[in-house]
């Protein structure tokens, strides 16, 4: 402990020894710093807060996703790589040995890109970032002109089908009008033809009637037939017993009348076999008209069940178009839903912006005058105190 309290009371007697040393220089120094921060030009920093240009597109799980026209970190790279330095001089007239230096740098969590410069004048360093955000917005948005576009384009070509499909249903409707038309002309001629049909088988009936009747008289003749042939067969036996017996007067008149008698029968009988081929010949061709008729009905039936096949074939016609139409109507709603997200993405389109305008620091930023002299005063008391050191141990001792 002694040690320690000598060793201090070393140093400080060195100090105290050279203490014009110390404090002529260092105030020369602090004197000399003041002097020049008094001088030196006062800058105050402006700066300035830009979004870059960007859109959203879609992800597979449904979310928008923000893309940007260029990174914010690439950009901040340009200007500090002084890309736009030498055209924003030229615009301003700016010699480009005297341009300030331009910082940019992106801002934690966000897209946003903060821009400063130190000026001396201020209506310059404003106008020198108003001049940057021009170029950097005119280069951002010529790129995401071109997503707008290529959007509009999309848009344009999905309304346009939509228009495509929409003359295709009203297309589909006017074919089904159409077949719906001919479906009621089918069944008016299925109508007429089971009219057709009713009557013919009126007419069958009728035909069968007659052929009724026809029956009926061919058994009365029949029957009648056989009563004549029995007259002539009694006839002919009366006849024969007269022949038989001896020829007399009476005899001989009842063989006259006998043999007119038969003549008179077998004429009657000639008569009725006419009349039963007749009436044969009447029924055949009714029988033939019943079978034409009924011809005729099957062919009618046959094309009834082909008609009714014809409207079968255009209900199912029917139904394929609005199969169709509900399938295109169904396309249409994915084409609509598609524009929406077009619409809605390029709504989602951000120009570059101006988040805060340039704005100017309210106090100088430099020359820091305070902060100048304090360092001049601690620098000076450092290194003069170690140069006193040096010369008081490197001094020879006096014996």
């Amino acid at each position: 402990m002694t040690k320690d309290n000598n060793d201090f009371r070393d140093y400080f007697r060195v100090v105290w020894k050279r203490k014009w040393l110390i404090i002529i220089p260092t105030f020369f120094c602090v004197v000399v710093t003041a002097v020049l921060s008094l001088i030196a030009p006062r800058k105050w920093e402006i700066d300035c807060i830009i979004k870059p240009s960007k859109f959203f597109i879609e992800s597979y799980s449904g979310a928008f996703q923000e893309i940007m026209v260029i990174d914010s970190q690439q950009i901040s790279e340009l200007i500090n790589n002084n890309t736009y330095d030498r055209i924003i001089a030229d615009e301003l007239a700016v010699e480009l040995e005297k341009f300030p230096e331009l910082r940019a740098k992106e801002l934690k969590e966000t897209k946003l890109i903060r821009i400063s410069l130190r000026e001396s004048d201020v209506r310059r360093g404003k106008a020198i970032l108003a001049s940057l955000f021009k170029h950097l917005k005119r280069e951002l948005d010529e790129k995401i002109e071109l997503e707008a576009k290529g959007l509009e384009n999309l848009i344009a070509n999905n309304e346009h089908l939509i228009h495509q499909k929409e003359l295709s249903i009203k297309d589909k409707l006017s074919g089904i009008k159409i077949i719906e038309n001919d479906i009621r002309l089918q069944r008016i001629d299925i109508k007429e033809k089971e009219r057709q049909k009713l009557e013919k088988k009126e007419e069958i009936i009728s035909v069968g009637n007659l052929l009724k009747i026809s029956q009926q008289r061919e058994k009365n003749v029949l029957s009648e037939l056989k009563e004549v042939k029995k007259r002539i067969e009694v006839i002919d036996k009366q006849q024969a017993e007269v022949i038989s017996k001896e020829k007399t007067d009476e005899s001989t008149l009842s063989l006259l009348l006998y043999s007119n008698e038969i003549q008179q029968n077998l004429q009657y009988y000639n008569t009725l076999d006419k009349e039963l081929l007749s009436e044969r010949i009447n029924q055949e061709d009714l029988r033939l008209r019943v079978k034409i008729k009924e011809g005729e009905i099957k062919n009618l039936e046959s094309q009834i069940d082909q008609t009714k096949t014809i409207i079968d074939n255009l209900k199912t016609q029917i139904n394929d178009q609005k199969n169709d139409i509900e399938k295109i109507r169904s396309e249409i709603e994915n084409v609509q839903n598609t524009i929406a997200l077009l619409e809605e993405r390029r709504s989602r389109i951000d120009y570059s912006q101006l988040v805060k305008e340039p704005t100017s620091s309210f106090h100088p930023v430099s020359p820091k005058r305070r902060l100048n002299v304090l360092i001049a005063f601690i620098l000076g008391m450092s290194v003069f105190v170690l140069l006193a050191f040096i010369i008081e141990y490197t001094q020879p001792q006096d014996a």
